[in-house]
């Protein structure tokens, strides 16, 4: 039905109740998978994947020709651009992933921003615009946007100086925690 919020919701919940050893494996490895974690990629409710990264279901996949989703969750995480492009022969397989394109693509400008600031020393707190665009792949004139956006949902707390084209960063998401899993503005 391609509503990925609920679904994603659902599916945290239904994995923090069940117990792998009761469920099949086929029945691991079928659709609900496929599903959960494309959910988890579309849903722009979600920029922190580490509950879900800490769940033993990926193990699951280790081995299957669906292993690229685990491989794409850790893309996703990481803020790794590259490797996503990498990947895009097999997720755009997935007609809601095909569908989301534009959706994945700004998410993971997001997240790699995020950890772009993540990685900064702690006493390197300005970034340039053209070394954001550099390192998120998009045009300098998108840059302002991207932290902007950045800014309203509360994945970073950064000031922007525009005359100077630089940006100040003070603060990130942390990374998987369970209570930052979701964004305040989700349902």
């Amino acid at each position: 039905m391609s509503n990925h919020t609920q679904y994603d919701q659902v599916a945290i919940r239904f994995l923090s109740c069940i117990d792998l050893k009761d469920m099949p494996k086929t029945e691991q490895q079928r659709g609900l998978l496929i599903l959960f974690y494309l959910a988890a990629v579309i849903d722009e409710g979600v920029y922190n994947f580490g509950e879900l990264i800490a769940h033993d279901i990926l193990t699951t996949l280790k081995g299957t020709y669906k292993e690229w989703l685990v491989d794409l969750l850790y893309a996703f995480n990481s803020g790794d651009i590259d490797n996503i492009i990498g990947l895009k022969d097999k997720w755009s397989t997935q007609p809601d992933m095909k569908i989301n394109e534009l959706v994945t693509r700004n998410k993971i400008n997001l997240l790699c921003l995020m950890e772009m600031t993540f990685q900064r020393p702690a006493t390197d707190t300005q970034r340039t615009f053209d070394s954001i665009a550099q390192t998120v792949k998009i045009n300098t004139d998108l840059v302002e946007l991207l932290v902007m956006k950045a800014v309203r949902l509360g994945l970073v707390r950064e000031s922007i100086d525009e005359i100077e084209q630089k940006c100040h960063m003070t603060w990130v998401q942390p990374k998987g925690s369970q209570t930052d899993f979701r964004h305040a503005d989700s349902p």
